[in-house]
């Protein structure tokens, strides 16, 4: 479920994933080994994806799979 913070609206981790097209751990790691830039972060410290994050992040995983050698 989408959280609205300041009157805009976000996705979190697992739900970002899914609209990617990836798993959450695949995501994760991205993130960790820094093959992608990091999203915003909530009060919390969790994760929050916009609607250009997950536009920015499915480009990035097709062009993934479009070269299944790539190492990054």
């Amino acid at each position: 479920m989408p959280d609205t913070i300041g009157g805009k609206t976000y996705l979190r981790t697992e739900k970002a994933a899914r609209e990617i097209g990836i798993s959450r751990p695949t995501l994760l790691l991205w993130f960790r080994e820094r093959r992608v830039a990091d999203v915003a972060r909530d009060a919390k410290g969790w994760r929050i994806f916009t609607d250009d994050d997950i536009a920015r992040l499915k480009d990035w995983a097709e062009t993934r799979r479009e070269q299944p050698n790539a190492s990054r």
